[in-house]
């Protein structure tokens, strides 16, 4: 062969060679990375989680180092116990689940750091109970799921966020519900705080239950897509942003909740179910609505509700108003009547439609709609009960 046109052959295909293991290499990372590692708790009597031997494949999950580890960590409750994590444990995923047997497990010590787009989830085959007392903090939206049996708890202490992150969601869901009161449940026992530069959300989707019982402190605004969201303390939805009905859901007091009815939104179509379980709760703003102003209100639990609205405000929902209460009691109050107009489609005579409603025997249920009265009327007729 002529040795010019071999070597334009061989330089034109090395060249190709190199373009194409180049491409290759280019398009991959290390393996350490390209992969999220799996491992299951193997509890062979040492509980610390940073012992290889604790762990079926004799690895430990996550890193020390970085915030973006996307390994998971899985906990079989046929090998229930306390797990203790090292500090600033860095992975993505914590499951619970996937076996048969019964039992808790309870991860102690040093600080989760939850990768973006993390999640502890207890899944449906996990019958016991899981609790997370270390701190926890989010490196990006992140989510914390319940789909156990009815009485598995999810239970985590505080949570923050890393810094400069911008707006990150925190998403409570599952299907795991709990006592009327709130004596079980998932549950968030420490301080919902955010990092510098950082604004948390906290976005409740149903059917299940979540509990929350500090004075959190993030400001990113509080959503409720669906089931009960159950509060105490006075503060227990943040210190600003609004506080949503998406859809229809309940928001349960069982505590000395601050007024918060001035951030509260009620999205067009939503039911907006308030239990002030044993407690007295007073609003002092109206309620904000959607555009066609569709959303309703329903008032629950033994405790009082006092729509005592600041001058010149006014509730203009034109959805059902509803009062449900058992023979112990319950009451909605308005110490302002003025600018409104109570057009009840209800048990009570036209004479008694007034500014105190009190369901008496069984579940009196009280429906109509709440509007503006064009005319501003005035008056005052109180029911005893």
């Amino acid at each position: 062969m002529n040795t010019r046109l071999f070597e334009s052959i061989y330089g034109a295909l090395r060249q190709r060679f190199i373009i194409t293991t180049s491409a290759i290499f280019l398009g991959f990372t290390h393996p350490s990375s390209l992969m999220a590692a799996s491992a299951t708790w193997a509890g062979t009597g040492n509980t610390a989680w940073n012992i290889g031997a604790n762990w079926n494949g004799g690895t430990s999950p996550g890193s020390l180092s970085g915030q973006t580890n996307s390994d998971t960590a899985l906990f079989n409750n046929a090998l229930s116990g306390v797990v203790t994590v090292d500090a600033n444990r860095n992975l993505q995923t914590i499951l619970f689940g996937n076996a048969s047997g019964t039992g808790d497990f309870t991860l102690s010590g040093g600080g989760l750091l939850l990768s973006a787009g993390g999640m502890i989830q207890v899944d449906s085959t996990f019958t016991g109970n899981a609790t997370v007392t270390t701190g926890l903090t989010l490196q990006g939206n992140s989510s914390l799921i319940n789909n156990g049996a009815t009485d598995s708890i999810l239970s985590v202490n505080t949570v923050t966020t890393g810094t400069g992150l911008g707006a990150v969601t925190l998403t409570l869901s599952g299907s795991a519900n709990v006592g009327v009161l709130g004596t079980l449940g998932n549950n968030i026992l420490g301080v919902i705080s955010q990092g510098t530069g950082t604004t948390l959300a906290i976005n409740c989707t149903g059917p299940g239950t979540w509990m929350t019982f500090n004075q959190n402190t993030y400001t990113g605004g509080t959503t409720l897509n669906g089931g009960t969201l159950i509060v105490s303390n006075t503060t227990p939805l943040g210190t600003a942003g609004a506080i949503t009905i998406a859809s229809s859901s309940t928001l349960r007091t069982i505590g000395a909740m601050s007024d918060a009815s001035s951030r509260m939104v009620v999205n067009d179509g939503a039911t907006f179910t308030y239990d002030t379980a044993n407690n007295n709760s007073t609003w002092a703003s109206a309620l904000q609505l959607g555009a066609s102003k569709t959303g309703s209100l329903t008032k629950t639990g033994l405790g009082t509700l006092t729509i005592a609205l600041t001058s010149g405000a006014v509730e203009q929902y034109t959805g059902a108003t509803t009062v449900n209460a058992d023979y112990r009691g319950g009451h909605l109050q308005h110490h302002r009547q003025c600018g409104f107009m109570d057009q009840w489609d209800s048990k009570l005579p036209p004479q008694q439609r007034v500014d105190h409603w009190h369901g008496r025997h069984g579940d009196d249920q009280l429906s109509g709609s709440h509007q503006r009265d064009q005319q501003q009327f005035c008056h005052r007729r109180p029911v005893d009960g």
